[in-house]
This record gives C-alpha cells, structure tokens and sequence, in this order.
C-alpha cells in the first residue's frame, strides 16, 4: 500500500469515529423543558368587596378560597397577581401590579392576596389591558382570570375590551369568577365568552375553591372541560309482544340534556332536584300499555310509567368528575327494586290484565287525569321591625323618629336608590332578602347602620342612637333675661376640615327650645342683635340627658341721632357708619334715630348730613340702653 492510500484510510477512520461520538453526544443531550402555562390573575378589591355574600364578606370568602386551590398547583403554572381599587377611594387608575409573572409559590401568593383591602373604584376594563401586557399575549398565547363581584363603574366597554384582546391574540382566553348572581355579574360573561374562557358565577368560598381548580387544570391541559351531561338511566324498550315467551333482557337507555356553556359548577342538591325532576316526569308521560311476560310471576302485570315509584329511585345523584378534564357528570340510577318493578311479568290472558295500585308520589297533586309535581319555593322576604333607644341604657323613643331603608350598593349615579320610608316610633313592614342601609333621624340625631336581612324569619332590632338634648338661652352679665326675638344661634361640628372651618349643623335656632343633637361637642354662637354681639362657646352634649346652656352677653342698645345743637331733634335724612378704632366696619345705618345692639368697647361714629361729615369716638359699656349724639358745629 502506498503512501496515498495510508492517508486516505487514516483519514476516513477520523471521520467515522467523529461521526460516532456527535451521535453519542446528541443522544445524551438535555431536553430543554417545556415552561410552565401563563396565568394572569386579576382580583377585585374595589368598595363593593366589603359587602356581604351568603354571610361571608367578599373579598375573605375570596381569600379564603385562594388559600383552598392554590396548594395543589405550586410549580405547575406561572402567575401573575393585579388588583384594583385597592389604593385609592376615587381613582380610576389605582391599579397595582403585586405579582410578576413567575413560577407559582402557594404559600407566598396567598399571603400578598390576604394583604389586599378593598377601598376604590372598578376599572375592569384598565386592568384587563394592563394584564395583557404583563402576559405579553400579543405574541403567544396565555390564560387570564379576572375575579370580581360587578362591572366597571369607571366609563370602561369591558366586552370591547375582551373583544380586542380576542382580536390580537385568538389563543389567549379569559376566565372569569363572579361573585354572587346579579345581573351586574352576569354582565362580566362577555369577557370569557370573547375568549372561549370559562365564566362561573359563585355565592360560597366552597364554590369558588372547585372553580378555580377547574380554571387551573385547564391551563395546564391548554383546553376548557368538555360540556356537562346530565344521564338519567331510564326504562327498559318494550320487546316484540310476537315473543312473549323470551324473558325481557335488562337493557338500560341513556337520554343526554345539555346544559348551556356557561353552567355553573354543580352543586349536590341541585343535581338531586334535577334527576328527580327528569324522572318523575318520565314516570307521569301517558304511555300504551300491553301485556309482558316476566319471570316468576303468576299475575298479568299492565307496565306503565306510572308505576314506577320515587320512592325506588336513590335519593344520592352522586357527582363524578371524570378524567382530567374534570368534566361533570350527574347520574341518576334506579335501584334494583325499581328495576325489578319496571320489568313486565307474563300475560296468560291480555284481557283480564289487572294493574297494581301504587301510591302517587310525595308532594304530588292531580289536575284532571294527570298527576302535578309542586315544589315549595323559598321564602325571598322577611318581616322586620325596628325600634330606638335613646342610650344603651336608655328607654325606647317613643315619637318623632324618621326611618329610610337605602340598598347597601350605589346605583350607577353613585347613589344609594331608597327603597322605604316612615315616620313613627318603629318600622314594621315586609323587606326582601338582602343587604341594606337603614337611617334613623330622631330631630338634629341620626344613625346609620347596615343590616343583613338573609333569613326568612322575623328580623327584629333596636338601634342605640346615644342622642341628648340641647336648650340654650341667653341673659346680661348683670342677670337679665335677653329677649328671646333678638337672640339667633348657629351649632356646628367640633371638627375642623382642612381650611378651619367647622360644619354647620343648625342655623338660626331659637332660645328655650330643645334640640336633638348626638353625643358629643358642639360649637355654639350666639347673636345678639344684629351688630356685632357675638358670643362663642363650646357645649358637651350627654346621651340621654338634657343640657342646658346659658350665654351671657356683654352689650347694650344703643341710639344714634344728629342734632344742632345738646340735647336738640334729631336730623332726619343722616347716614350713619359704625367702626372699629381701627376703622373695620361694623354696620351702616339711616335715618334720625337708628339704633344697634354692640359689644362693649370702643367705636368710631361717622353721621353724613348735607354733604357734611360728623365723627365722633364713643365707648359703649355693658348695662342700660344708651343715646349716641353728634352735635353740627
């Protein structure tokens, strides 16, 4: 072999032991592994999350069934965490972003949702484009979930928005969990129907925790569980009366009922109630009789529906979840008494065919020939009554009381919509099931409180105004009585807003009268006149008692006149200004003999006669009414 040839087999050996190891090397290469599906979630924590639903506030029944699903999916998804409203009172911008999107931490995600406290405005349809960009579904697909107990109140189309979301990322979908079966939650199904997403309507914590592990299996499978059946086994076909000899073989038929896309999860009383419903009325349809053979059975028996009893049918529909869809189905089975009763016996003689007796079922009436299922209804009202205590340990009001029942939720004017109104010393009448805020108005006192009315049994409650009295008068410093046409008071809050200024709660209030007022520290002016006598002071008012305050003035009555000379007539046709020293105005006046009521003190007094100016400087002391004289010199 040549030199040539030594090369060339020495190279070709290279090549083939490279080749190998590559191969081996590729064989033994890591997978990279698939990420873990994207989940958005978006939770309510406007206002309307401090309402009750079902006994439980909202935005707890929410915590609650967080903290419920979420420890069986840590690791297998990658979630993100906004809210809204949970900052501000009226902002339609307080959306916060608390979790990026990352690998699914139970325990962690749990406690940040518990740290979430309702405050704010619903801008649904900001927080659905704000979770858009977090998920980056404009250039792969990923699942979002919004969680809210109403609709956006801050101007927002949420369906345009789920519309454009659909538009840009036809693999994205939107769950969607509603708190509570309004028609303000039942609004929020576009948003899932926009994306092919799962929408479910919840009144429980239990409820929302089977929905949101619905909602987490689908993202991780990547598809929506298929639609519930409901199977009902039914009676056997009637066999061939041509063959009456062979035994009728047990055969069961299933009939499918299919419920609409956006079906609440099934919950176990509800699926009794329907397979009941579809069985009784399978055993209440008309149906042509004949004459079957049965098996050791020595009567002809007639085989009708009617038979069949209720009382052979399992009360149990047990609810099975099949596969990993999760995908509900409720079946309705037919004990083996009921089976047995439902296969026709032998008929020797079709025309002397007797038919057993069997009682109707429970709750059933008949109208004409065919017999009617009534169901009771729930009670949807209660009756309430209402009364007032003037103080905890007070005795009841017994006149005067105002009562107005306002819905607990704000209309979308952002207004409470009243639903009742009386006056009188209780409030007795006929309320439906719900939530609701009722005030009570006793004279300048009011309460506001908010009352769970959720049973049908009478609701009875008193309310504790913690209310006292209030009767001012005024009196001279040397004891004389005020006349009670010249004294005006004006009450007003102890508190101060941001400028200083106190809130006035009673204008013009006369002396001797009693007005009703809370507990608590008022402001009281009182006016003497209408110069400058004015008399500021602070009251305490006790609950339940009365209390009387009395303000002494420090001023007098005084007369002005222009004269030409000591102790002359007056000049008519003057104008009169009043002054401080520093010359602040106090008031104008006309004509010959004007006359004010003034705080004790000094003043300027400037008279205007004939185009000619008098001035004069006085001291006004407290004590009988006094004469002012400006004499032209």
């Amino acid at each position: 072999m040549n030199e040539f040839a030594m090369r060339g087999s020495a190279l070709r050996y290279t090549l083939m032991v490279a080749v190998m190891i590559a191969a081996l090397l590729s064989t033994h290469a890591p997978i990279k592994a698939k990420p873990p599906p994207q989940l958005v979630m978006i939770v309510d924590a406007s206002a309307s999350m401090e309402d009750k639903l079902t006994n439980e506030l909202k935005y707890k029944l929410v915590r609650k069934a967080m903290s419920t699903a979420l420890p069986a999916y840590g690791g297998k998804l990658q979630a993100g965490l906004i809210t809204f409203g949970h900052n501000s009172r009226n902002s339609c911008k307080d959306i916060t972003r608390l979790v990026d999107l990352k690998p699914l931490n139970s325990k962690t995600f749990a406690n940040v949702i518990s740290n979430i406290k309702p405050k704010g405005k619903s801008p649904i349809g900001a927080s659905l484009a704000a979770a858009a960009d977090l998920a980056n579904i404009v250039s792969r697909s990923s699942h979002m979930l919004l969680i809210a107990d109403g609709s956006d109140n801050c101007s927002a189309n949420i369906c345009a928005s789920a519309n454009l979301i659909a538009k840009r990322s036809p693999q994205t979908k939107i769950h969607v969990i509603g708190l509570g079966k309004t028609s303000a939650v039942n609004r929020l199904s576009c948003v899932s129907s926009a994306t092919n997403g799962i929408f479910n309507a919840v009144e429980n914590s239990a409820e929302m925790a089977a929905t949101l592990k619905v909602i987490f299996q689908t993202v991780i499978i990547g598809k929506n569980p298929a639609k519930p059946t409901l199977a009902v086994l039914a009676k056997p076909p009637l066999p061939n009366p041509r063959h009456a000899d062979e035994s009728t073989p047990k055969a069961t038929v299933k009939r499918t009922i299919e419920f609409p896309r956006t079906l609440p999860l099934p919950v176990r009383s509800a699926a009794r109630l329907k397979a009941s419903k579809a069985l009784v009325q399978m055993q209440t349809e008309p149906e042509t009789t004949a004459a079957l053979p049965q098996k050791d059975a020595g009567l002809p028996v007639e085989a009708t529906k009617a038979q069949k009893a209720p009382a052979d049918i399992k009360a149990e529909a047990p609810i099975i979840w099949q596969n990993i869809t999760e995908k509900p189905t409720i079946i309705a089975e037919a004990s083996p008494s009921a089976i047995a009763a439902s296969t026709p016996a032998p008929a020797p003689t079709p025309a002397k065919s007797v038919t057993q007796p069997t009682a109707p079922p429970p709750n059933t009436t008949f109208l004409g020939n065919k017999p009617r299922i009534e169901i009771t209804l729930p009670e949807t009202s209660a009756k309430v009554t209402f009364g007032a205590l003037i103080s905890e340990q007070g005795k009841a009001i017994e006149s005067g009381l105002f009562w107005r029942i306002y819905q607990s939720r704000k209309d979308d004017d952002g207004r409470y919509k009243l639903v009742k109104s009386k006056k009188g010393a209780q409030f007795d009448d006929q309320l439906p099931l719900g939530v609701y805020l009722v005030n009570l108005s006793w004279g300048r006192s009011h309460l506001t409180e908010k009352l769970d009315i959720l049973s049908s049994k009478p609701f009875v409650h008193n309310f504790i105004l913690n209310a006292g009295g209030l009767r001012l008068g005024a009196r001279h410093l040397n004891g004389s009585v005020l006349p009670a046409s010249k004294v005006v008071y004006r009450i007003y809050s102890d508190e101060r807003d941001q400028f200083g200024k106190r809130r006035l709660i009673l204008d013009n209030a006369k002396p001797a009268r009693t007005i009703r007022l809370n507990a608590g520290i008022y402001h009281v002016a009182s006016l003497y006149g209408t110069g400058n006598a004015l008399i500021e002071t602070d009251v305490t008012i006790e609950a339940g008692k009365l209390t009387d305050a009395v303000i002494n003035h420090s001023a007098s009555k005084v007369t002005f006149k222009l004269v030409n000379k000591p102790g002359g007539e007056a000049l008519a046709g003057a104008i009169w200004r009043i002054s401080s020293p520093d010359g602040k105005l106090i008031k104008n006046a006309a004509g010959a003999l004007p006359n004010l009521i003034l705080a004790a003190g000094d003043y300027m007094i400037t008279a205007k006669y004939s185009g000619r100016t008098f001035t004069r400087k006085v001291t006004i002391e407290t004590g009988d009414p006094v004469y002012v004289e400006l004499v032209i010199e």
